[in-house]
């Protein structure tokens, strides 16, 4: 398919703005210019609140052309009327979900009303199972998926009935010098980025590997940047290593870890049990910084990360392999340039920004292309209800009487203001989906990968 321009259509992105640091909150940066480049407007909905605090989101992320999206009594519905509304002021051509559940909902009660024509593209940046239950649940109303792992594809294949014409690929990319960078780096300086997240980061885990590496005659040391709710407890498990081996920075921004941080870093750490890409490692390889990594569910059926070539692995949870990788870089100098080579000419090859976003246009483009799908119905099923006046009233009826009374709902987290998934899986299904997400994975020789945009 060529790459005409896409006469201005436009797009709504509704994204989350409670998290300033993170894979996703990257790829927003680099593909709205992108897509605007091809002739696309880009609009980014933005949800607001307490904790979902959008100035302070565009502060870190700069983007003109932004909405917030406001729910005035924090109920499950008013984020479904709040999205709704969002789309009727914004009209777009497409509507681009980034892990917001609520705007599935919200098209579909905008398409039984006859209200809007847009297409609904949900974006995949996770292996969990939620959201391929709100994609199980809504597969009747989505346009298109665009997914970042290869992985994800057979996982959604499994649970849901969408055809594969539906279903692209788009990986995320990041910057790639034309040459590859000459470092003077501290080969014992290991340096760790991300969310301070046990789930899926296993960032407590970090001082158990400290403790594995030896406590004399190599000066290693472990920078972590990043924050997160397990942080306390993190620092906590390193109160026994030496003082001055484990540095705190903090959040950082990001322009300052591409800039500052990864140059002078002797080796990135990632322990992850899950990833989509991840951009970390990516932007890792394309500055010249030689990689120890979990062989995490999603490095498998991706097929690109190789043990001992541009990559040292270790299996999920093994602090003692993890250190061991560690130690070898820490004495092996020909085993650091063979990594930093093949991992350079891996990102140059595969995981470019220009990739990354030619993808993306080509999906969108595709997706409009189809079928449109405003006159399926979503099957009738029993709404979740909040509070006595949803139960008395029906969930839209409680809302309006909400909004007159004035009365708003009070949330503790990110998480529960807005959260990411709307339907979900229940416990017992999410502990099959990751059953089978890692079984799939383990099994990345036998799973044939079709021709796929961004391929």
């Amino acid at each position: 398919m060529n790459s005409l321009p896409a006469r201005n259509l436009r797009i709504l992105i509704v994204a989350p703005s409670a998290y300033l640091l993170g894979g996703v909150q990257n790829w927003l940066d680099y593909l709205m210019p992108g897509l605007e480049k091809f002739g696309y407007e880009v609009v980014l909905g933005l949800t607001d609140g307490e904790h979902h605090r959008s100035a302070d989101y565009l502060v870190a992320h700069p983007w003109t052309k932004a909405e917030r999206i406001i729910n005035p009594t924090g109920s499950r519905q008013g984020r479904v009327n709040a999205v709704s509304r969002k789309i009727l002021d914004v009209e777009p051509d497409i509507v681009f979900s980034v892990n917001i559940g609520d705007c599935l909902e919200a098209i579909s009660d905008l398409r039984e009303k006859r209200q809007s024509a847009a297409r609904l593209v949900m974006t995949m940046h996770g292996i969990e199972a939620d959201y391929v239950g709100d994609l199980r649940y809504y597969e009747q109303v989505v346009d298109g998926v665009i997914y970042t792992n290869r992985l994800i594809k057979p996982l959604i294949q499994t649970y849901t009935a969408l055809n594969s014409s539906r279903l692209f690929y788009a990986p995320c990319g990041v910057n790639i010098p034309n040459r590859m960078p000459v470092r003077d780096s501290k080969p014992h300086h290991i340096f760790w980025m991300g969310r301070f997240d046990q789930a899926q980061k296993r960032c407590l885990e970090l001082p158990l590997i400290a403790q594995s590496l030896p406590s004399r005659d190599i000066s290693w040391k472990l920078i972590l940047a990043g924050d997160g709710p397990e942080e306390c407890r993190l620092r906590q498990g390193f109160d026994d290593i030496e003082v001055g081996r484990v540095e705190f920075l903090g959040h950082v921004p990001h322009k300052t870890l591409l800039r500052e941080l990864l140059p002078t870093a002797g080796i990135l750490l990632l322990n992850s049990s899950w990833e989509t890409g991840p951009i970390t490692i990516w932007e890792a390889m394309a500055a010249g910084v030689p990689v120890v990594t979990s062989r995490y569910t999603g490095s498998g059926v991706e097929n690109s990360l190789e043990d001992q070539h541009n990559v040292s692995m270790f299996d999920v949870g093994d602090v003692r392999a993890a250190a061991d990788c560690l130690q070898s870089l820490f004495h092996d100098t020909e085993l650091r340039r063979r990594l930093v080579k093949n991992g350079f000419e891996l990102v140059k090859q595969r995981y470019s920004i220009s990739r990354s976003v030619d993808s993306c246009q080509r999906a969108l483009r595709t997706i409009m292309a189809l079928p449109p799908r405003e006159d399926i119905a979503l099957e009738a099923a029993e709404k979740p209800v909040q509070g006595r006046l949803d139960r008395w009233l029906g969930a839209s009826k409680g809302e309006k009487l909400r909004r007159v009374l004035g009365r708003t709902w009070k949330h503790r987290s990110a998480g529960s203001e807005w959260p990411h998934a709307r339907v979900g899986m229940s416990a017992e299904n999410q502990e099959k989906f990751d059953t089978l997400a890692r079984a799939l994975d383990q099994q990345r020789d036998g799973y044939h990968v079709d021709a796929e945009i961004g391929q």
